[in-house]
């Protein structure tokens, strides 16, 4: 099997959804755990999300790279990962799974919220991109996490981010219609 043909079983096994991974990130994908699937070998377990963060907003040149799935530590601070570098593009996701006391069947339900509102933000800047409309050092950085606070920012790598704060799903709808609004009017916002 391949990674992504392992990562797809793992994922149904457990009656979750599949995280959306660019085409171009499929090949490269394979497992790193149990449960942990990525294109990235370096780096803290995905749980240490604002590791990540930090590392893109520090404008530290970072090959696109998606890691997915459950980690955790302790009895309830377990989740569903999903970080992603792709373009100008980085979305670090923990959705609370597999704990104590974790609502998994809503969790679920979120997930699936969650893989649609990622790919529409996932197309939106890549058009963005492609229209030039996003310099090259521009990105759209977005954060959704119950254990360390969601937030969205565009803005230039290296910068102090000006991040937009909110609940999960709320951000990343704000960053997708911020991308969409930006393709559509056709200019540099």
């Amino acid at each position: 099997m391949t990674g992504v043909a392992d990562a797809r079983e793992r994922f149904a096994k457990a009656n979750l959804p599949f995280p959306p991974i660019p085409p171009d990130l499929q090949p490269r994908l394979e497992a790193l755990d149990d449960f942990l699937f990525g294109t990235r070998h370096d780096g803290p377990r995905p749980y240490s999300l604002q590791w990540y963060v930090d590392e893109l907003v520090a404008g530290s040149s970072v090959a696109p790279y998606v890691l997915t799935g459950h980690d955790g530590r302790g009895m309830n601070s377990w989740a569903i990962h999903y970080l992603l570098v792709h373009g100008p593009l980085g979305v670090f996701d923990q959705i609370p799974w597999g704990g104590a006391y974790s609502d998994d069947v809503a969790a679920v339900q979120l997930m699936k919220v969650h893989w649609t509102q990622i790919t529409d933000l996932l197309g939106a800047v890549e058009a963005a991109a492609a229209r030039g409309l996003l310099a090259a050092d521009e990105r759209y950085i977005v954060v959704c996490s119950d254990f360390f606070g969601s937030r969205w920012w565009r803005g230039r790598l290296g910068d102090e981010p000006a991040w937009r704060r909110g609940r999960s799903l709320e951000v990343l709808v704000e960053a997708a219609i911020d991308a969409q609004e930006m393709v559509e009017e056709g200019n540099v916002r």
